[in-house]
């Protein structure tokens, strides 16, 4: 499933990216967000008294799963992997320094980040800035809850 949904990722970037072939490519994503909706469903277990925390879990074979307050189940998955597929074209810059991104000031990841939600507001879609700005976010909130 991760690797359909990643191929139909990649003819959707491609697609805004101004190439003509992206044949299937929204079908693949919208069987793989079926799928993943339906693995939601089924993992999500009723909210405690705190809404935002999952309760312990005990399993038919007497294994307990603790308590989580960290909700991973409800993370925008396309904008995620959007951002993932955006990051490929950065591997470039990984082949000598793994993690590369991160000897990059914080601020400077922010002013990417904006750029790319700037130019995509402004109607360009000569590349995916969607995606772009995504990671630059996540970049710069790694890099600054790092450093706290």
């Amino acid at each position: 499933m991760n690797g359909q949904l990643f191929r139909g990722l990649l003819q959707l970037v491609a697609l805004r990216a101004g190439e003509k072939d992206t044949t299937g490519a929204q079908e693949v994503i919208q069987e793989c967000m079926s799928r993943w909706h339906a693995l939601v469903r089924c993992a999500s277990q009723p909210l405690a008294e705190d809404e935002h925390a999952l309760p312990n879990t005990e399993y038919d074979n007497g294994s307990i799963d603790p308590a989580i307050d960290t909700r991973m189940d409800k993370l925008p998955p396309l904008a995620l992997l959007a951002a993932g597929a955006a990051l490929e074209g950065g591997m470039k810059y990984e082949k000598d320094k793994p993690d590369n991104w991160r000897g990059v000031p914080a601020k400077m990841h922010l002013n990417h980040a904006l750029r790319h939600v700037f130019k995509f507001q402004h109607g360009d879609r000569s590349e995916d800035h969607v995606g772009h700005a995504v990671s630059r976010m996540l970049m710069w909130a790694e890099l600054v809850l790092y450093d706290e």
